[in-house]
């Protein structure tokens, strides 16, 4: 698939929702994703594989920090029965 390029808000909206109407859905699905690299040429690699080896094990210890420190900043959500978790 050759690259498309775009220059405003617009023209991007355009350009991903062209011929997305499907009905079986009801709804718009586009049939592009937006790598959100600056440059065409960077390879399809995730940002952890980007910084080198070791980044399943990383990952782990990410996921780990965010489930011990993230919570945190998330208020609690009240259940129906009055409990929050």
């Amino acid at each position: 698939m050759n690259p498309i390029r775009v220059t405003s808000w617009a023209e991007i909206q355009d350009v991903l929702f062209a011929d997305s109407w499907v009905p079986e859905i009801g709804r718009y699905r586009s049939r592009y994703a937006f790598r959100g690299l600056s440059d065409a040429n960077y390879p399809l690699e995730t940002t952890l594989m980007r910084l080198g080896g070791g980044y399943a094990q990383l990952e782990r210890h990410l996921l780990r920090n965010f489930r011990k420190g993230g919570s945190r900043l998330v208020p609690p959500v009240a259940r129906c029965g009055g409990e929050s978790y």
